[in-house]
């Protein structure tokens, strides 16, 4: 089981994984979005749940209602298609772990094109 982080090592977590936004969520079910945003949750299942209900009505979160003693994780989001009303979400490290190979790919990619970007500079 993971553990949870604190928001400061969440932060720096979520910031190097954002290049995921706009990658696939889910290779082997292909009725969801590519993945909307990779955000800092609050780390305890129901919490993140009502997080995430948040999300799906209003569009974004705020983490100040949430214990900082209980932690928070990382999560990233798509929604099911086609309507995409529904939200879904999985923590970064089990996307990670199940997607390793993808994310490989886009990280290297983010890397080259970020790389590509300051030489154009």
């Amino acid at each position: 089981m993971n553990k949870p982080l604190t928001l400061e090592q969440a932060n720096n977590i979520c910031l190097t994984y954002q290049f995921l936004e706009g990658t696939p969520f889910d290779r082997d079910f292909g009725n969801t979005t590519p993945i909307l945003s990779v955000v800092v949750a609050p780390y305890q299942e129901q919490a993140q749940q009502e997080f995430m209900d948040d999300y799906d009505l209003l569009g974004y979160t705020d983490l100040s209602a949430y214990n900082p003693a209980d932690g928070y994780d990382v999560i990233v989001i798509a929604r099911y298609q086609p309507d995409e009303e529904i939200c879904l979400w999985t923590d970064l490290r089990s996307f990670v772990k199940k997607n390793i190979n993808q994310v490989a790919r886009y990280h290297k990619a983010h890397i080259i094109s970020g790389a590509q970007g300051e030489i154009a500079a």
